[in-house]
This record gives C-alpha cells, structure tokens and sequence, in this order.
C-alpha cells in the first residue's frame, strides 16, 4: 500500500458528464471546492500545468499556485498534486 496519496471514492447521483465538467475546469472546480471562501482557478487541466489560484485564508486573500495537475483521462481520472495549508518557509 502506497502511503504518499490519499484516494476517495464517492457516487453521485449525476451523469458522468457533468461531474467530469465541473472537477476538470478552474471556474467549476472553484464553485464545488471553494475552500470556504470564493475559490477562482486560472489554468488548463492538462498533465503538467499549474494551476494557480485567489481565496481566502484568515482573512488575507492568497494568490498562489493551487496545484500541480499530474494526469487526466476524461471522464475517468484526474490526478493532481495539492498542498491544503500554506508552510512555513523552510519546512517540507
């Protein structure tokens, strides 16, 4: 068992379709996981970018690189890099 992702399952009462549009694009990916505050994304979801993006935190707005996308298969998969909480300069 790899211990360096995390993988969750969930069913949704939605085509295929439409849940792929709204996880695979910046401007619906920031309407379903707004992190609690207005969450816009600016990149293509293609292998290799990173997508960079404007919210929220303590009441700051960030403007920083969301996160790095790692593979996608329409409809089936997207993979992508995250760090959910800014660090520390310095730490890993």
């Amino acid at each position: 068992m790899d211990n360096d992702r995390v993988e969750k399952t969930i069913e949704l009462k939605a085509p295929r379709s439409r849940v792929w549009r709204a996880i695979s694009n910046g401007k619906d990916f920031g309407t379903w996981f707004g992190l609690g505050s207005p969450l816009e994304l600016v990149g293509d979801f293609v292998p290799g970018a990173v997508i960079s993006g404007t919210w929220t935190v303590d009441g700051r707005e960030v403007n920083e690189p969301f996160c790095t996308i790692e593979k996608v298969e329409p409809e089936r998969l997207l993979a992508f890099i995250w760090v959910p909480y800014e660090l520390a300069p310095g730490d890993d």
